[in-house]
């Protein structure tokens, strides 16, 4: 599940990428444009979009991975059925005897992991990973 433009910049806020300054300016301006509060931060230069993926990182607790830097092999991307990978914006970006490591959009949801287990055989280990957007063009 997405996180809320509140929650958004509570953990900007908590994470020091903005301050409470910059975060109240940004707010009342995503309000009066009706414009989503990341949106603006990105627009006013107070965070790039691979600077909020990486802030989205550390929030789950998780490792992020840089599909630009890093791309993965084309022969795991196909591993998860497409409908599976659209569904939960995930890809296999990794497979290592029975372990994967999955790189997603959204970390959020809780049902990630079950759902690569079901789908590819004798997966022992799932390996969530944070990625950028710009990746989830692989899916």
């Amino acid at each position: 599940m997405p996180l809320t433009d509140k929650q958004i910049g509570e953990m900007l806020l908590k994470e020091s990428f903005v301050s409470e300054e910059e975060l109240a300016n940004a707010v009342g301006r995503a309000k009066e444009l009706k414009s989503p509060l990341i949106d603006i931060l990105i627009d006013q230069g107070l965070l790039t979009q691979k600077l909020y993926e990486e802030a989205l990182a550390e929030h789950f607790k998780m490792p992020f991975y840089d599909s630009v830097s890093s791309p993965p092999a084309p022969e795991v991307i196909g591993l998860l059925p497409e409908e599976i990978a659209r569904n939960y914006s995930a890809v296999v970006v990794k497979k290592n005897g029975n372990s994967v490591t999955i790189a997603t959009a959204d970390p959020g949801n809780e049902t990630l992991e079950e759902a690569v287990r079901l789908n590819l055989e004798q997966v022992e280990a799932v390996i969530p990973v944070f990625v950028l957007n710009e990746f989830v063009g692989f899916i």
